[in-house]
């Protein structure tokens, strides 16, 4: 998880938000600055996490701020799960389990559909 968590946190030193593709072999995440001048391919291969599945494709826009706050609030080692459910295709939730004790942490996002793929809404104001 600590690897996991230092991506974002570096990612967040550039971007706000960045999309990411859930596919069967992994996730992929492509993206421009806001200015276009930084392009950010991240490729995770499914097979270099402990346990991966992605039923059916999802890109989903996460805003990197406020993902970097709950995970600030978390300690660092540890399992993260990250899952849409089918009963509620609308919202994105990361669930990090740490600790001796197996102590539970649960962040979500809400996501919208526009144009055939999911993006994360702020408010009133929809990401692009």
């Amino acid at each position: 998880m600590t690897t996991f968590i230092t991506l974002f946190d570096i990612l967040k030193d550039n971007f706000n938000e960045v999309t990411l593709d859930f596919l069967s072999e992994g996730i992929k995440i492509l993206d421009f600055d806001e200015c276009q001048t930084i392009l950010s391919y991240i490729k995770l291969d499914s097979n270099k996490f402990s346990k991966y599945h992605s039923r059916f494709p999802h890109r989903v826009n996460i805003d990197l701020i406020q993902l970097h706050k709950f995970f600030k609030t978390i300690q660092q080692y540890g399992t993260i799960e990250i899952f849409i459910n089918e009963n509620d295709r609308g919202t994105i939730v990361f669930e990090t389990t740490t600790g001796h004790n197996l102590i539970k942490s649960r962040y979500t996002q809400q996501l919208l559909l526009l144009l055939n793929k999911i993006v994360f809404g702020h408010g009133d104001k929809v990401a692009p």
